[in-house]
């Protein structure tokens, strides 16, 4: 799979941008506050329905206009493909070739991507959630039944916690029960990509860091996968839990564990070994998902090189040459560290010059 041909109209200070991509290395370059970013986001929101800068879709609507637009034409399955989305704050249209979608939802796992950007730093050093939600993205676009699991999930325990606040204590066991085989398969399917990750993370960041960093990955269940366990432990908690009107137990409390020779990232290891550690962990996820989908998903990658010294730039760059098509974001012109078939687009004011 690749991605020929991207248009944004009114897409946050883009007016009517087209690019025609390279299937190989795509560089899109220019000072800061030129529109860099804006493209990787157009990308990744047609992979996934959502931006990862904003949750209010009225913020990527160009200043002054009353709409944005976007589409794409990509080759998959070897067959030429195109997916539109049109939004203007009351309307939502989304086509798939000649199939019309009701939700954003429904377009997650047409065009894949993995995404790497600054904020992915808290990834290391945020709060659990932003790790359940890097599993989770990634699981959703691979696997559709996850992404189902998870919405059931998330609806029945917003039922149980409704019956907690309410001292509905008789409509407990039923939530718990509906609950029971989506929390599982949540658990089964995250432990078995934070297992996969493992490996090849390890492989990159020792590749990145020239054999000095050594990575483990634990995923830290609150729950076992056994079912009796689930259940016996939700009713154990219910007291409890009537008392904070909240669910403390299940996949929505789990997390992950990264640490680097030994020690816990999130608090012994520097800048750069930790935007090598997000850099190793997206480039397995691109490898975990490829063998999941069968083809080759996007890698886009903002601010490239942020907080690497030269010689981790380096050793990212040649990481590149195992990879399909790649996106690269970049304040600082690195043309001639990239191979010779990289596309360039200098971008100024949301244009391509």
């Amino acid at each position: 799979m690749y991605l020929k041909h991207l248009i944004l109209r009114n897409f946050r200070n883009h007016k009517e941008t087209d690019f025609h991509f390279s299937a190989l290395v795509n560089l899109i370059y220019g000072n800061n506050g030129q529109g860099k970013t804006s493209v990787l986001e157009a990308i990744y929101f047609l992979s996934t329905g959502r931006s990862f800068r904003t949750h209010n879709l009225s913020d990527l609507i160009r200043e002054g206009q009353q709409y944005f637009y976007l589409e794409a034409h990509f080759i998959k399955d070897e067959l030429p493909q195109k997916l539109q989305i049109y939004y203007d704050e009351t309307t939502k249209r989304i086509q798939y070739n000649h199939t019309n979608y009701p939700k954003l939802a429904n377009i997650i796992g047409i065009l894949p991507s993995i995404l790497s950007h600054p904020n992915d730093l808290a990834l290391i050093i945020g709060m659990p959630n932003e790790r359940r939600r890097f599993l989770d993205i990634y699981l959703s676009q691979a696997d559709p039944l996850y992404l189902h699991h998870l919405s059931r999930y998330y609806k029945a325990m917003k039922q149980r916690n409704y019956a907690l606040r309410s001292q509905e204590i008789q409509t407990l066991s039923a939530w718990e029960h509906i609950m029971l085989p989506s929390a599982l398969y949540l658990i089964d399917k995250r432990a078995e990509l934070s297992s996969y990750l493992l490996d090849p993370a390890a492989e990159w960041l020792s590749l990145l860091s020239n054999k000095k960093d050594l990575l483990d990955i634990h995923y830290q269940s609150s729950l076992t996968k056994k079912d009796s366990s689930l259940l016996l432990k939700w009713e154990k908690n219910r007291h409890k839990d009537m008392l904070l009107k909240a669910t403390t137990l299940g996949p929505h409390r789990d997390d992950l564990l990264f640490l680097l020779s030994g020690k816990q990232a999130k608090n012994f290891s520097s800048e750069g070994q930790k935007r090598s550690l997000i850099y190793a962990l997206k480039l397995a996820q691109w490898n975990w998902m490829q063998k999941k989908i069968g083809y080759s998903p996007l890698l886009c990658i903002d601010d490239f090189g942020m907080q690497l010294d030269p010689k981790r730039q380096e050793n990212l760059i040649f990481c590149f040459t195992r990879f399909k098509q790649v996106f690269i974001c970049s304040a600082n012109v690195l043309k001639s560290k990239l191979p010779d078939t990289t596309r360039s687009f200098w971008m100024e004011r949301g244009a391509i010059l």
